[in-house]
């Protein structure tokens, strides 16, 4: 069986768990934390995760791009998104 990537998501003892369980039965390459996935860009930072798409800004773009407003939202689970 061949997987193409595989994001394990969760409590970092969780985490290291699966990937124990994951490694007794398949040989498998870890590549570390999520840096890209689906066309977003993932930032790991010490308040959670920052997901942005400024990959898809060119660079002749900014400084023509404006907002108005930035909104943040705290899920159950502690995330905020901006």
């Amino acid at each position: 069986m061949y997987v193409d990537d595989l994001n394990i998501i969760g409590h970092i003892q969780d985490i290291n768990e699966a990937r124990n369980h994951l490694t007794k039965e398949f040989e498998m390459k870890d590549l570390g934390q999520t840096k890209f996935c689906l066309g977003l860009q993932l930032e790991h930072l010490p308040t959670g995760v920052f997901v942005h798409q400024a990959a898809y800004i060119y660079p002749e773009n900014i400084g023509k791009i404006q907002c108005e407003q930035i909104i943040s939202i705290k899920d159950t689970y502690g995330c905020t998104v901006t």
